[in-house]
């Protein structure tokens, strides 16, 4: 199981988010309690309440550097980020493409809607839009691929791809 756990006292740590650690540890039914949630809606996948009392975890069980657990979760959030942008981007195309070839085919006083650039013009944005979030979206996981950080660019990737696939 996967485990965050504060091993500094945050009144010594400058922000909230310091001084926490990752663990990966045994999941130890002796020591962990698993409780699902009735819902009413949403149900493809469950929730859960977690008790955790008496665990043991080793040292040896950690994650990188002590302290440092909240970053490599940010950091492990990256390459989802930048997938669900493509995702969005390609949902997106797609929806673009079948927009653009309705325009071409639908016929209003003799001629295709798509000469129109009451058409044209909110056809070109989107196109606009999504290349954006295109090159965000290959920027953000170029970045992630070297090493590099990627936080910003892996937000903007996911948001730019969802609203311009929204849009499409």
């Amino acid at each position: 199981m996967l485990l965050i756990a504060r091993t500094t006292p945050q009144d010594q740590c400058r922000r909230a988010t310091d001084g926490l650690s990752l663990f990966y540890t045994d999941f130890d039914r002796k020591f962990i309690e698993v409780r699902e949630i009735e819902k009413m809606g949403r149900k493809a996948v469950d929730s859960n309440q977690v008790f955790i009392d008496g665990l043991k975890v080793p040292l040896e069980d950690r994650i990188g550097e002590e302290g440092k657990g909240f970053q490599y979760l940010l950091h492990g959030l990256n390459p989802e980020r930048v997938l669900i942008g493509a995702e969005a981007i390609g949902i997106g195309k797609l929806a673009l493409k079948r927009a653009a070839q309705y325009a071409k085919e639908r016929v209003v006083f003799g001629r295709p809607i798509g000469q129109n650039q009451a058409i044209q013009h909110p056809l070109a944005q989107n196109w606009m839009e999504l290349e954006a979030a295109n090159l965000m979206a290959f920027k953000a996981a170029w970045l992630y691929d070297n090493g590099k950080d990627c936080g910003a660019e892996a937000n903007a990737a996911k948001y730019l791809g969802a609203q311009a696939g929204y849009n499409a």
